[in-house]
């Protein structure tokens, strides 16, 4: 570990040990009226849409409240333009702008703070505690640092229960922990976002020669957040020469989304399948974009997490393509599909095209009936 690292792991447990022992928290059921809610949500973009629903049934549970997310700089943007909150705070990763941030939240004197996040985090609970000194702040999974709230949700162990789940658990107080999260669309953007979209879906038509209105589309994902977990290129063109022909009469066009750190790969694909139904969609920087467009796919194909949560959310079905890990806890969630794994828990490239292919199959199947 780096000497940098060292000396913040140390400055922080100083702080932890003193904290936890001047700090005496009550427990505590929140009492209505809730005036202000805030959510602490400042992570990855596959756990924000997974939050979707308890942003929504939190709006339906009390219409009368404010709903505060506090987001990351990476996911915030998948809440502009929506109907799930009312204001987003953003976090950045300096102690000034943390001061700052605290201050700012403070001053919105929340009644309730649920800290959305089932890890141990000691930045989490600070911002809970010195943000919301009067507040009733719930989280899981955080005895480490139980002293920063006044409500510690017991949760089963991850790997026995859906990610959802667990984060419906952590808001029991408040909302029904058995409530419906499967209702399709989760969110819903503003009209600019839609247009957008719908612009994206129109030029794939357009480029394809095809009927708007009738177009059954397949998407392929290429990238996932780790080079080991994406399959490889040349495995991805034999399964689409192969698909596209078969599915000739069902699907009427196949577009790949194009990976903003390598729009290459795509651009790579489409000329080694070389097939007239198959064309790339260009990069997109926001994530929305993408989520909307998923409304207009008829199936989806992917090894990233984060596109298999929005095609849930989206109600499409998918194909996910993953190393052999315990991954139960992210499946999709409300949607048809089927899940791939690859021989080699460590790595999707062993992962053989005809094993693919065979999944397709039967995910396809499943579509049908």
């Amino acid at each position: 570990m780096k000497i940098g690292k060292q000396i913040e792991h140390l400055i922080k447990n100083s702080v932890a040990a003193l904290l936890r022992a001047v700090l005496e928290q009550k427990s505590e059921v929140p009492q209505p009226p809730y005036k202000r809610i805030l959510f602490l949500r400042f992570d990855a973009l596959g756990d924000m849409i997974l939050s979707f629903p308890v942003y929504r049934a939190t709006r339906t549970a009390l219409p009368e409240s404010e709903i505060d997310v506090l987001c990351s700089r990476k996911n915030f943007i998948l809440l502009e333009g929506s109907n799930l909150a009312d204001r987003l705070l953003i976090s950045e990763k300096n102690s000034l702008n943390l001061i700052k941030l605290i201050w700012k939240i403070r001053k919105r004197k929340y009644d309730l703070i649920i800290n959305l996040v089932t890890r141990p985090s000691f930045t989490f609970g600070l911002v809970a505690r010195l943000g919301g000194p009067k507040a009733v702040r719930i989280a899981g999974d955080q005895e480490q640092f139980a002293y920063f709230y006044n409500r510690i949700i017991e949760l089963p162990t991850k790997s026995d229960i859906h990610m959802m789940k667990r984060k419906f658990l952590v808001c029991t107080d408040i909302l029904n922990p058995e409530i419906s999260h499967t209702d399709v669309p989760w969110v819903e953007y503003d009209d600019e976002v839609k247009n957008q979209a719908r612009q994206l879906y129109d030029k794939i038509v357009t480029g394809l020669n095809l009927q708007p209105e009738k177009t059954r589309i397949a998407a392929l994902n290429l990238s996932a957040g780790l080079e080991r977990r994406e399959w490889p290129l040349e495995k991805n063109v034999r399964f689409l020469q192969q698909v596209i022909e078969k599915y000739q009469d069902e699907i009427d066009a196949w577009v790949v989304f194009t990976n903003p750190a390598k729009p290459s790969d795509a651009a790579e694909l489409v000329r080694k399948v070389d097939n007239q139904r198959l064309m790339t969609l260009p990069a997109q920087s926001d994530f929305r974009l993408v989520m909307e467009f998923l409304l207009y796919v008829t199936v989806l194909i992917t090894p990233d997490t984060s596109i298999s949560h929005a095609a849930s959310a989206m109600g499409t079905p998918v194909l996910v393509l993953t190393i052999g890990e315990n991954v139960t806890i992210w499946d999709p969630i409300g949607v048809i599909h089927k899940i791939i794994f690859s021989d080699d828990p460590f790595s999707l490239e062993p992962l053989a095209v005809e094993k693919v292919v065979e999944g397709f199959d039967q995910l396809m199947q499943d579509i049908k009936s």
